[in-house]
């Protein structure tokens, strides 16, 4: 008898567990036994539970559908009545801001690209890539690029020909090396041929020689290479002549000025 009623309390202490209630408005952990198949897991609960006896609840429930349906319909027209008018007043709200955000985005590039043609001076495509590195929309740039254009303060053949001047004093560059660049700076054929043009022939065409340089073009042009020429006076002829040939076509010039000034030179020495 007493092992059966060992057994007994065995199988009820395994088919019971213990979960942890909690009384809200008090705070206190209560334990409380219940079976295994009808287990809950402990949860807090944030207002204060009320016991209502089953037929009072149904009662209650019976008695409150009808006004609760009119409630709800009543709440259900004021929250569609605030619902659109809540929208409209989005949509207005966003607009405006869209509105403000742009102007305020086309006067940040604005003020981006003047301050960087006053550092030095930039052809349509470099400027245009310049606000695209900074994530300014492709409208707001397109934008920008016709207004400055407009004003004056951007121009690709001003540029061409600022550039083609500025590398022939200083570098000695050639038509060829210049052109090349050019079309590398977003600069179109026909502003880069008439840059190049202005230049290397001048205003006065009638000292335009046959290789498309003006007389003092190529006079400046023989002077430098000379400068090179004399540097290899210790050489052999044929490797002072390869030098040039090199220098030359380095630069950007074609054969037929190449074996011109390469002929002045042979002479000269």
């Amino acid at each position: 008898m007493a092992a059966f009623s060992g057994n007994v309390s065995i199988r009820i202490s395994k088919d019971i567990r213990f979960s942890r209630i909690i009384v809200p408005w008090y705070g206190i952990r209560v334990q409380k036994a219940c079976s295994v198949g009808n287990y809950r897991p402990y949860t807090r609960s944030p207002q204060p539970v009320r016991y209502i006896a089953k037929h009072a609840k149904n009662q209650e429930s019976q008695s409150s559908e009808p006004m609760n349906s009119l409630m709800d319909n009543v709440k259900e027209n004021e929250i569609l009545h605030q619902m659109v008018d809540f929208s409209e007043l989005e949509e207005d709200k966003d607009c405006e801001m869209n509105v403000t955000s742009t102007n305020k985005t086309k006067q940040d590039a604005e003020k981006l690209a003047i301050g960087a043609l006053a550092t030095r001076a930039f052809s349509v495509f470099e400027l245009q890539k310049k606000l695209c590195a900074k994530k300014f929309p492709l409208a707001v740039i397109e934008a920008v690029m016709v207004e400055l254009q407009e004003r004056g303060l951007l121009n690709d053949y001003s540029y061409a020909e600022s550039f083609a001047r500025s590398r022939w004093h200083s570098f000695s560059w050639g038509p060829g090396r210049i052109k090349q660049a050019l079309l590398q700076k977003g600069i179109n054929e026909a502003n880069a041929k008439k840059a190049i043009k202005e230049v290397f022939e001048g205003s006065d065409h009638n000292q335009v020689s046959l290789l498309g340089m003006s007389k003092s073009a190529l006079d400046r042009l023989f002077d430098q290479a000379l400068k090179q020429w004399m540097r290899g006076k210790d050489v052999a002829l044929e490797t002072r002549k390869s030098r040039i040939v090199r220098w030359l076509q380095y630069r950007g010039f074609n054969w037929a000025v190449t074996s011109f000034i390469l002929k002045k030179l042979e002479a000269k020495s």
